[in-house]
């Protein structure tokens, strides 16, 4: 069984070698027992969205769900940056990109 572990993580079904190196260069992860003694540092809860208006400072991740209005170009050159207006019918928050 511990040979069966040691085997490349490329060999495992759905992977190839491009998945493969994209698990080793971002998570260490080489082999079938690197993956099974892989644990996530950080669990996100993908099940709830948020309204803004219950946004707060303490939750660093969070999901949303509306429309975006109108999006505005401002600054020059370097300093140039895309926002968009977003709003869920509760309130209006700026996205900056």
């Amino acid at each position: 069984m511990s040979e069966y572990l040691k085997q490349e993580i490329k060999f495992l079904p759905g992977v190839g070698p491009k998945k493969a190196d994209l698990f080793s260069s971002e998570l260490g992860i080489l082999t079938f027992e690197d993956l099974l003694y892989y644990f996530h540092y950080r669990f996100v809860d993908s099940s709830k969205f948020y309204r803004i208006d219950e946004l707060t400072n303490d939750l660093p991740y969070v999901q949303i769900k509306g429309r975006i209005l109108y999006f505005e170009t401002v600054g020059e050159r370097q300093g140039r940056r895309l926002i968009a207006y977003f709003s869920d019918g509760t309130s209006t928050i700026e996205l900056v990109f």
